[in-house]
């Protein structure tokens, strides 16, 4: 009997000081902290997080947050800024935060100055009846202070949380999270970053996790949303019974989708979308078809934006006979009418760029936005919701064939489906073409441009191209044209009376290929905005007295597929000559994978920075 109680005894104060092991005293502060001055992997950092330690418990009505936080200034501009602020319902006693305690530490020949907080620098005010805010800005501070700070917040989550990061502002030397379960439901534990996931992945059971060395969240680039990538921990319950069951409680993809696939089969039963379908006229494409079929429901039926996500009734006797529907009904019904001529469309379940991508092991809430159709057409994929038809101008045209960009995050899931499937999706390509045509007569030079450009190209990011050769040129007009497919806009360059013997065709997307490039050791996948062709031109006949040198000029690189291609080329015509320039990225999204062979490619693309087309009189 002794050796058990001593036992548990000994296995308490292991537990206990396993415990105090994990976290750093306040107020103790080693030298090596007041004389640390350089981040060794972020140089640049003007502030570092010395040490960070969380403490979660987790409640029946949500969770409480415990963090010690120490943070040294490095560089001035980290000066300013350093306030803490929680936002919080007063109206909710399960919803309260508090700074505990905070230090300034200001080391000065030798001799340390604390400065502690004092209360009554706390600013508590209201922002609504349902919203207050708490203030306290850190004073005393300089380049070499140290800040520490003991904060609580507790909140309710009946279904999910995001509540600890260890990737910040700025870089982190280390961060540590133990979880203390205090909780009757069942829930779900998910680990964002990659470091986490190397480390902690498989470890199901897990119940802490340590960090260090982690960057700064101002390294990332290129990316649809932070969330997706910085070092984090989230939770979401589980649970299908008591207090937190709901449809979006649901612990497999596979149930979230039954509840939405049953609905659907029973509230569809005896509609016959066919007969609505032949009052739709049949475009000379498929993609006219397409715009039909919106069109029609746009003029026949409107949205009823008082129903919720999953709302769905009897067709036959709501949608159909009142002409006013659900968002979910107006798309079930936009998808059955383009099924019914012969497009391929699928009912999917899609999370928007500004909300996180759709994470594919199992259902997270705060990433679900709503159900969408898709569709696919001569292998560009069409996204259409109930947003589109409410746009009141004729932008929605535009909007059907070339959609909002944040429906477009990488991932969709088909909805009816015996298993789980997931599309890979890429916005519909956009086009520029600028062809410019140049003219020589009795002396002076007249410079034609015109640039052509559909998609999610438009005036603001179709940038004014400066080419070095055409320095003489003088801009004289512009004219603005949005009829037709394309929006052009066309200028005139022209100069007179000047004598210009020379001409340098140079390579003209320098500018892009800034914008595309990548860090050499980007462990993280490439996320542009949406697929793209640049094609720019150059065509004249060459005068009498000048002469056109080139060598070797014509190059054609490609990449993934032919998904990324590049093409120089120039053709010479009884004494007329046309040079272009083709970029082609038809890929948004550039995995890990397939990095190396993206940054080779853009490489190679540079290299033809030398390759020059010259134009020049005759000596």
């Amino acid at each position: 009997m002794k050796f058990k109680i001593y036992f548990i005894f000994s296995f308490i104060l292991l537990q206990l000081n396993l415990a105090q092991s994990t976290k750093f005293e306040f107020g103790k502060i080693s030298e090596e902290e007041y004389s640390y001055s350089i981040v060794p992997f972020e140089p640049d950092a003007s502030a570092v997080i010395l040490s960070e330690y969380g403490e979660l418990q987790m409640k029946n009505y949500g969770y409480v947050i415990k963090q010690h936080i120490r943070k040294k200034i490095l560089k001035q501009e980290a000066v300013k800024g350093n306030i803490l602020e929680f936002t919080y319902n007063p109206n909710n006693k399960y919803n309260r935060p508090n700074i505990n305690k905070v230090q300034v530490y200001n080391k000065i020949n030798n001799e340390v100055i604390i400065s502690k907080l004092n209360r009554k620098d706390i600013i508590e005010e209201s922002i609504d009846e349902n919203t207050s805010r708490i203030i306290y800005a850190i004073p005393n501070l300089k380049v070499g202070s140290i800040i520490e700070y003991e904060t609580e917040n507790v909140r309710t989550a009946n279904l999910y949380a995001t509540p600890w990061s260890f990737q910040n502002d700025y870089p982190t030397l280390k961060s540590k999270l133990d979880i203390r379960m205090h909780t009757d439901f069942d829930y779900r534990i998910y680990l964002i970053g990659q470091k986490l996931n190397e480390k902690y992945g498989n470890r199901k059971s897990n119940k802490s996790w340590e960090i260090e060395n982690v960057p700064s969240i101002k390294k990332f680039n290129k990316i649809y949303n932070i969330r997706d990538f910085k070092e984090s921990i989230g939770f979401q319950y589980t649970a299908e019974q008591d207090l937190h069951g709901t449809i979006f409680s649901s612990p497999t993809w596979t149930l979230f989708r039954s509840v939405f696939t049953k609905k659907i089969e029973t509230n569809l039963r005896g509609t016959n979308f066919n007969e609505i379908a032949l009052k739709i006229q049949n475009g000379s494409s498929q993609l006219e078809t397409y715009k039909n079929v919106i069109e029609y429901v746009r003029k026949n039926y409107k949205t009823d934006n008082t129903k919720t996500i999953d709302k769905i009734s009897n067709f036959n006797s709501g949608i159909l006979r009142t002409k006013i529907g659900s968002n979910l009904e107006l798309v079930i019904l936009v998808n059955k009418l383009l099924k019914s001529k012969g497009i391929e469309s699928h009912l999917v379940i899609n999370s928007f760029r500004r909300r996180g991508r759709l994470i594919m092991n199992f259902p997270i809430v705060s990433r679900i936005s709503n159900i969408q159709n898709m569709s696919v057409l001569d292998n560009q994929i069409y996204l259409f919701d109930e947003n589109i038809l409410k746009i009141v101008d004729d932008n929605y045209k535009e909007k059907i064939v070339f959609p909002y960009l944040d429906y477009y995050n990488q991932l969709v899931l088909k909805l009816e489906s015996k298993q789980d499937e997931f599309f890979n999706i890429n916005p519909p390509i956009s086009e520029s073409y600028l062809i410019n045509e140049i003219e020589f007569k009795q002396g002076d030079i007249k410079m034609k441009s015109l640039n052509k450009f559909k998609g999610y190209f438009n005036k603001d990011n179709q940038k004014k191209y400066d080419f070095p050769m055409f320095n003489e040129l003088v801009y004289s007009s512009e004219d603005l044209n949005n009829q037709g497919e394309y929006s052009s806009i066309n200028k005139i360059f022209a100069s007179k009376g000047k004598n210009i013997d020379y001409f340098g065709f140079e390579f003209p997307f320098n500018e892009d290929l800034n914008f595309l490039n990548i860090e050499k050791d980007r462990k993280y996948q490439v996320e542009l905005d949406f697929p793209f062709q640049k094609v720019i031109q150059f065509k004249s006949k060459i005068p009498n007295d000048f002469t056109l040198q080139q060598e070797e000029f014509n190059k054609e690189i490609k990449a993934l597929g032919n998904k990324l291609q590049y093409k120089q080329h120039i053709e010479i015509n009884d004494n007329e000559f046309v040079i272009s320039y083709i970029l082609l990225v038809n890929q948004s999204i550039i995995t890990n994978k397939d990095l190396k062979e993206y940054s080779d490619f853009l490489n190679k693309i540079i290299e033809r920075n030398k390759d020059t087309v010259i134009l020049m009189k005759k000596k």
